[in-house]
């Protein structure tokens, strides 16, 4: 019950004690008092329509027998029109009669008492519908800015990712480029250089002819170091990872990935390498239906796991060791850590601290 209805309420009850102006205080008087306040209370937490028209049903019978009841009608009239118990109300006219002996003025005062009950009940509730749509209205504007915020944030997350995509494709654009043109380049003058020296018979030229070569030399090293140095930061992780999943036809792979794209060079050729090792070890040496790898970042680590459901037995001892010892050695290279279980399946755990 709201505080509005219990203001209601609270105005029927002073209402229905101005009745001693015109009728004495018996103790069916308060009696009625005490049952109306207990009636109304009841039907104000009722869930069930059947138990209030008993009760205030009941008060309204009362009031028939025993007319000292009547001054507290306003009450009961309000919680009739609130449980829309309207024929109750064919109870409430014989009572009413019964007062009649305290007088029209008696009569007067119930009728005006209960028209009020029906102002406030009418004004309460539509008060409450308002109340209502405005709180619907509320939960559908959140629950709009919660999608849109969601759609937002999609939106942005797509736009990053089609940022990065466009990014690797430039740089491996730039890096074709460099390999394909400069690099050409630099190899016919090489080649030129060389030529010039095995046919220059004069001492002077060919000191300047073997700096010159030195220096092509040291320029192909360089370009060949920004390519290379482009290409491997121009991986995506998640693409070679689905790639070497996809390629993989022993048995059905799951993947869970959760990474952000921009994940350290090294980090992405340890993991990648490792993901193949165990894929080849898994289809050479395992009888597994199944293989799960889980791929997270944390914010102070990377995490990867790779769980298929075989047995798990010799595959360390068929291999003669090699590819585990390789993959201890790639994460132990960046300061992280390998677990192998044979608990299920054969399982590698792995994590690597972020740097700084």
């Amino acid at each position: 019950m709201n505080m509005r209805r219990l203001a209601d309420k609270g105005f029927l009850t002073i209402y229905g004690i101005a009745a001693v102006l015109f009728v004495p205080v018996t103790p069916v008087y308060v009696t009625g008092f005490f049952w109306a306040v207990a009636v109304s209370a009841c039907a104000a937490f009722l869930e069930k329509r059947t138990a209030a028209a008993v009760l205030l049903g009941g008060y309204c019978a009362g009031a028939v027998i025993w007319p000292g009841m009547v001054c507290f009608l306003p009450l009961i009239s309000y919680d009739i029109l609130r449980w829309r118990l309207y024929l109750l109300l064919v109870l409430v006219a014989p009572a009413m009669a019964q007062s009649g002996g305290a007088g029209i003025e008696m009569i007067i005062f119930l009728l005006l008492g209960i028209g009020a009950a029906m102002l406030l009940e009418v004004k309460s509730t539509q008060l409450e519908i308002k109340e209502e749509k405005l709180k619907k209205i509320r939960d559908d504007s959140a629950e709009r800015n919660l999608l849109l915020k969601e759609k937002n944030k999609e939106l942005l997350e797509k736009q990053d990712y089609e940022i990065y995509t466009a990014t690797l494709r430039e740089r491996n654009r730039i890096a074709r480029e460099i390999h394909d043109n400069v690099g050409h380049l630099l190899s016919r003058t090489i080649l030129i250089t060389g030529a010039l020296k095995a046919v220059n018979k004069d001492a002077t030229v060919g000191e300047p002819l073997a700096q010159l070569e030195n220096s092509l030399n040291q320029a192909m090293d360089s370009v060949r170091k920004s390519v290379h140095d482009i290409h491997d930061d121009s991986v995506d992780l998640q693409k070679a990872v689905e790639g070497l999943i996809l390629e993989f036809q022993f048995c059905r792979v799951g993947l869970e990935y959760d990474m952000d794209m921009d994940v350290p060079r090294t980090v992405k050729y340890c993991l990648l390498s490792i993901l193949k090792e165990a894929l080849v070890n898994v289809a050479k040496h395992s009888d597994a239906t199944e293989v799960h790898v889980l791929m997270r970042e944390h914010p102070a680590l990377y995490q990867m796991k790779i769980q298929d459901n075989g047995s798990g037995a010799g595959i360390a001892e068929k291999t003669g060791g090699i590819g585990l010892l390789n993959m201890k050695e790639r994460v132990k290279a960046l300061d992280g850590n390998i677990q192998i279980s044979r608990d299920h399946g054969f399982g590698i755990f792995i994590t690597i601290p972020k740097e700084g």
